[in-house]
């Protein structure tokens, strides 16, 4: 009797530990799929032209005009600076990082160009009386990812420049916007001991452009994938 009672519970033993065998190989499973995260823009991103547009048949003061015919494209730029990389305002994700071994990051955007009419009494000429043609060229609008991790604000640029080419938009009397897509992407190791990454996508202008994204246009996404995994 003895022997069959030791007999029962060694089978009930055994039965526990397959049994939390399976529930704890179910739950590495689970853990080891990919997790993703997305974020839809939160509101419509600007960027301002960053070069002046080509000017020409000028009619007004001389030294104005002849000011106007020497801004050459591609040296054009406004501020004599070459423009620089902002926040997509909205276009972030925090991601969880613990017991991660990479992350995926993807994001799309869609934008518009559409030339502004500028003054050159306000911009260029201290004094201006006249009319001139003004033609808006394309050029490159450019983004990136930025990561900072744990709860530093210290982001930096990783992986390389997704570039869209934006048509041109042509003369003062007729801006006809225009409105590419491009995907950029990058994979990024976590590095050990970090619980969470902050991903913000950035982009610049490098057109005479006006570009706007409308916030239903914009998306990021991230691939966190767990340590462990062979794939």
């Amino acid at each position: 009797m003895r022997l069959l009672v030791l007999l029962i519970l060694a089978i009930f033993s055994f039965s526990s530990l397959v049994k939390a065998a399976e529930e704890t190989g179910l739950k590495a499973k689970v853990e080891a799929v990919p997790k993703i995260l997305q974020k839809s823009g939160a509101r419509t991103a600007t960027l301002k032209a960053s070069r002046w547009p080509d000017f020409s048949n000028c009619n007004g003061e001389s030294s104005c005009c002849d000011k106007l015919k020497a801004i050459k494209f591609p040296d054009n730029y406004r501020g004599g600076r070459d423009p620089v990389f902002s926040k997509v305002d909205g276009l972030h994700l925090e991601v969880p990082t613990k017991n991660a071994q990479s992350v995926f990051i993807t994001w799309t955007l869609r934008v518009e160009g559409a030339g502004e009419i500028i003054n050159p009494w306000q911009n260029i000429c201290s004094a201006w009386h006249g009319s001139v043609t003004e033609s808006f060229r394309g050029g490159q609008v450019y983004s990136k990812a930025y990561i900072a991790y744990g709860n530093s604000d210290n982001y930096q640029p990783v992986g390389q420049d997704a570039a869209m080419t934006v048509p041109d938009g042509g003369s003062a009397v007729s801006n006809n916007p225009s409105d590419p897509t491009h995907t950029g992407s990058c994979t990024l190791k976590v590095p050990e001991n970090t619980d969470k990454i902050k991903v913000q996508i950035y982009w610049k202008n490098d057109t005479a452009l006006n570009i706007t994204s409308k916030a239903d246009y914009q998306n990021l996404m991230v691939t966190v994938l767990p340590k462990g995994r062979n794939d």
